[in-house]
């Protein structure tokens, strides 16, 4: 991801993302990242992430702690991210070409 969305997102959640050096994602899933980071906001606790890349095509994001609320936006986000290139955050598909990815047309 960018420097520049890496640090929009480390500022407007700062409790979130404090400590965490990297996202390991495209560009594509930054406003997945963001919308998620917004929802968890709403809850009464926040926790800290650990990860965020990407695995078999998928968003993963690893927390210090979960909750059912917490897992549920989690897996919100992964489900989304497996219909939104990477890249540049049209609608994708994921594509097994010995490495699974998330893509649109263009970026396929």
């Amino acid at each position: 991801m960018n420097a520049n969305n890496v640090k929009y997102l480390k500022e407007t959640y700062s409790k979130m993302f404090r400590g965490l050096e990297y996202f390991d994602v495209g560009d594509g899933w930054f406003h997945l990242i963001d919308e998620l980071a917004k929802d968890i906001y709403t809850l009464e606790t926040i926790p800290v992430c650990v990860q965020v890349k990407e695995k078999l095509g998928g968003l993963r994001v690893y927390m210090s702690y979960g909750s059912e609320d917490i897992h549920a936006l989690v897996l919100k986000a992964q489900n989304q991210s497996e219909k939104t290139c990477e890249v540049c955050g049209k609608s994708g598909k994921l594509i097994d070409s010995g490495w699974m990815r998330t893509r649109c047309e263009e970026h396929a």
